[in-house]
């Protein structure tokens, strides 16, 4: 008996030693595969289990995007007990994988909820979070069909629509109307009507649609009638005779109820539809239409609609573009008096998230701008938005440019014959082996801007060599121990106090790297065969004696040796990459094809990928105020 237990104890430490080696031999596509059997389950623990199934996968197909997606699915799963970090780097992996078109085709064919539907879907969980149940069921709506988005709709009804009938008692309409929209709990529809009513705002406008043949026949007519701040599509018609195609129009009412379009008309022949038409009536057109004319706002035409609606435009009003959340633009109108003070600021923030980002044009945090002069700072007297720090920062940028716009305007004309494409000196660093010199540093001209009297310059040679970051780490390029280096040691090392007064803040930094984007504009980086027929500047670039003895790792990705157009080394430099809009996300042993590492651009004038720890060539970037003396 004891000699029976002893072979059953050894056939059965046999069968683990084989089921280990079993699973150690498992090919990457495996594992693969089962990463993506256990996404389609879509529960918590089926994607913990994929998060580790895409790791064992490594760098097949698809798979490091996986990880990523299965990552910050994880954080959506456990949203109601992490921290506000940990969730804004999980929106900001999904916020990466958004922009890769093929990966978003790949979560399409297998029904997997939208990286950009996510991101709704934790903005509504940090809503509810926060008490805000009208906001929170509104977007919970809107993806109604994402994970348990339908259950906590149902749950949230009732607390949205007394939430909707408190602002509507304390006769705050707007509030009351935003959260009874759509509610359809008990008489949401009756009070929001009263909401509308109260804020003189029609709730839905009514359209003309009309259907005629090219030699004016009338086939048909109607009228739609299209809610108060959504948008519907309005298709050609098939009648006797005549053949409809794709042909159609979007007529959208905004949130004044104000449409785009009062008359749309298709134009038929015997076959197709041959034109189509609209009729904007200028008499129901908002204040909004205007032009610009020297970087000032003038209107030519007023509403008809309540006056109080009107934005005070003045020769001094200005209007400002700047990218925001989701990579889609606010506008602000700012309005001066002759101090250069601020007297009125109206931000447009439609495109961003509803009770988030769109809070921004809200009077609660648009007035800490009034009576501001000089650059405005967020912490600096004026607060974020809760929960929707990109959009704030955006709006701050946007009216940093308007002051500065504003100044320059005041000081006259802009003496610099700078060109785009020059080269110019400015600070100093040391540039030979010993590092003991203090060499003027040269600076190519990537842009000029007339209007606002600056220059975009970058490095002309590879000036340090440092790692991106110096742990191995999550990281975004606001963190990152590259950004602290150049906004620290750099800058006091390279230029002087007085020097230091000509370099533009933009955001936080002083200093800061191109990103990927920026470096194809500027350099129109494409393929390697290009670069020596077309005309915009080579991206290979050089190093100085003085980078290169701060232990580079570019050789490590050099196969073959790759020169500049003086016929000089050339070695990869660092880019900001994915900057304040995407999460750099590092792993131990990663590699050039890992999605989460840094941009750079290679010796061959590319763009590859490399871990954050590495180190690479830095070509600092800057703007610089063309009015100062310096130049």
């Amino acid at each position: 008996m004891k000699r029976q237990r002893i072979i059953c104890l050894f056939l059965a430490m046999m069968l683990c030693v084989s089921t280990s080696c079993a699973f150690a031999e498992w090919s990457r596509d495996e594992w693969y595969k089962m990463g993506l059997n256990a996404l389609d389950g879509m529960t918590a623990n089926q994607v913990a289990d994929a998060v580790d199934y895409f790791e064992n996968a490594g760098g097949y197909e698809q798979a490091p995007d996986f990880l990523t997606y299965a990552e910050a699915l994880s954080c959506v799963f456990e949203a109601d007990e992490l921290d506000e970090d940990t969730l804004y780097q999980a929106e900001y992996q999904l916020h990466y994988l958004s922009g890769k078109s093929d990966f978003a085709a790949t979560l399409t064919e297998r029904s997997l909820p939208s990286c950009e539907d996510l991101i709704q879907y934790l903005h509504a969980r940090q809503l509810q979070r926060a008490g805000n149940a009208a906001g929170a069921w509104h977007l919970y709506h809107e993806i109604d069909q994402v994970l348990d988005s339908q259950r906590r709709c149902m749950e949230l009804a009732g607390a949205a629509y007394e939430q909707g009938k408190e602002a509507l008692a304390r006769e705050d309409y707007q509030t009351a109307a935003d959260a009874l929209k759509g509610l359809k709990w008990r008489d949401s529809d009756t009070l929001y009507q009263q909401a509308m009513t109260a804020l003189s705002i029609p709730a839905s406008a009514d359209i003309t649609v009309t259907y005629k043949t090219d030699s004016g026949i009338t086939l048909g007519t109607e009228t739609i009638t299209v809610p108060t701040g959504s948008s519907q599509t309005v298709y050609a018609k098939d009648f006797d005779g005549y053949v409809k195609n794709d042909s159609s129009q979007t007529v959208t009412v905004n949130a004044q109820g104000i449409p785009n379009l009062l008359q749309v008309t298709f134009l038929y022949t015997a076959d197709k539809v041959e034109a189509q038409t609209t009729t904007v009536s200028s008499e129901n057109t908002y204040v909004q239409q205007y032009e610009v004319s020297d970087g000032q706002l003038f209107p030519y035409y007023y509403t008809t609609y309540d006056e109080s609606m009107i934005i005070p435009f003045s020769e001094n009003t200005y209007e400002q573009e700047y990218e925001a959340f989701g990579g889609q633009p606010i506008t602000v109108l700012v309005t001066l008096d002759e101090n250069g003070a601020i007297v009125s600021l109206y931000v447009d923030a439609t495109t961003q998230t509803m009770f988030l980002g769109s809070e921004c044009a809200d009077s609660t945090f648009t007035s800490q701008f009034i009576g501001k002069s000089g650059e405005v700072m967020l912490g600096n007297g004026i607060e974020a938005v809760s929960g929707a720090t990109i959009t704030s920062t955006a709006v701050v940028r946007a009216v940093n440019q308007v002051l500065k716009k504003a100044a320059n305007a005041q000081s006259g004309p802009v003496k610099s014959k700078i060109q785009v494409g020059d080269y110019i000196t400015f600070g100093h660093y040391p540039q030979t082996e010993s590092g003991t010199d203090n060499t003027p540093i040269e600076w190519l001209v990537l842009h000029v801007d007339t209007a606002n009297h600056q220059a975009l310059v970058i490095s002309r040679y590879g000036l340090d060599s440092q790692p991106y970051n110096t742990k191995d780490e999550n990281i975004t390029w606001e963190t990152c121990s590259l950004c602290k280096w150049l906004n620290n040691d750099f800058l006091n090392a390279a230029f002087s106090v007085e020097e230091q007064k000509s370099i533009i803040s933009f955001g936080n930094d002083r200093v800061s790297l191109l990103s990927a984007a920026e470096a194809k504009q500027y350099f129109d980086i494409e393929s390697e065969e290009r670069i020596s027929t077309r005309s915009f500047p080579s991206p290979r670039v050089t190093p100085t004696a003085y980078a290169i003895a701060q232990d580079a790792d570019s050789y490590i990705l050099r196969g073959i040796f790759y020169q500049t157009s003086d016929g000089k080394e050339s070695w990869p430099w660092w880019l900001r990459s994915a900057g304040a809009s995407y999460i750099v996300l590092a792993r131990s042993g990663s590699t050039r094809s890992n999605p989460f590492s840094v941009d750079l651009v290679n010796d061959d004038g590319t763009i590859v990928e490399c871990p954050v720890d590495w180190k690479n060539l830095i070509r600092p970037a800057l703007w610089i105020d063309l009015n100062a003396g310096t130049f």
